[in-house]
C-alpha cells in the first residue's frame, strides 16, 4: 500500500509582536510537527500548545483557521505534551484575545451589551454560585455557547466535550477556573 505524504500549514501571531507570524506545519505519513518561532524544542511550543493542543483561535488569522481545525483534527491525541512543560502562553491574555471588552478586536457583546460567558465541566463550587457571582459582576451567564460568547470557562480546558469543540471552532477563549477568578469585566486579569 502507498503512503501519501501530506502537509498543513497555518500562520500563527508571534506571541512578541502582533505584526509577525510564526509558521505551524503538521507533515505525514511520518507525522512531523514543527513550529518556526525560537520557543519550538522539537516537540511543543506555546504556538502549538495553544492551536492544536488546546484548540485557541485568537492568536490564528481568521483566514486560516480551516487550515488550523484540520490539523488540530489531524493531530488529535498524537501530541504527548512532554510532564515537565509550562504553558506560560495562559497568562498571555492579549495574545489569547483577551484585550479589553471594550475595545478587544474580536469583543461581541450580549444584546444588552455585556460580556457573555458559560461555564463547563466540574467547577469547585456550585454553578448557580458561579451564574450569580458573574452577573453580579456585570457578565450575563448562560447555559450553551453561542456565536456571541466572549469566554468559556472549563474545569479542563484540553478537555472534548461539545461546548469546548464549539468555543474552539469559533476561536473563543477558554480559560480554567482559577484564571476566571481573576478576569475582570473589562477582559483584564487581576493579580
Amino acid at each position: 500500500m502507498k503512503s501519501h505524504s501530506m502537509q498543513i500549514s497555518f500562520r500563527c501571531t508571534a506571541k512578541t509582536d502582533p505584526d509577525e507570524f510564526r509558521t505551524i506545519s503538521v507533515a505525514w505519513p511520518n507525522f512531523e510537527l514543527s513550529c518556526d518561532c525560537d520557543g519550538f524544542n522539537g516537540v511543543i511550543c506555546s504556538h502549538i500548545d495553544a492551536t492544536l493542543v488546546a484548540g485557541e483561535r485568537a492568536m490564528v488569522p481568521e483566514e486560516d483557521w480551516d487550515l488550523a481545525d484540520q490539523a488540530m483534527v489531524s493531530v488529535q491525541d498524537l501530541i504527548l505534551v512532554p510532564p515537565d512543560w509550562r504553558g506560560a502562553w495562559r497568562q498571555d491574555l492579549v495574545w489569547r484575545g483577551f484585550t479589553s471588552v471594550r475595545r478587544g478586536p474580536r469583543r461581541i457583546v450580549g444584546e444588552d451589551g455585556k460580556p457573555v460567558v458559560c461555564f463547563t465541566g466540574a467547577m469547585p463550587r456550585p454553578r448557580k454560585s458561579l451564574i450569580a457571582e458573574a452577573e453580579a459582576a456585570g457578565w450575563d451567564a448562560v447555559d450553551n455557547p453561542h456565536s456571541k460568547l466572549d469566554v468559556l470557562v472549563a474545569a479542563d480546558p484540553n478537555g472534548k466535550s461539545a461546548k469546548l469543540a464549539f468555543a474552539r471552532k469559533n476561536g473563543i477563549p477558554v480559560l480554567t477556573f482559577s484564571e476566571w477568578g481573576s478576569l475582570t469585566i473589562d477582559g483584564e486579569i487581576v493579580q
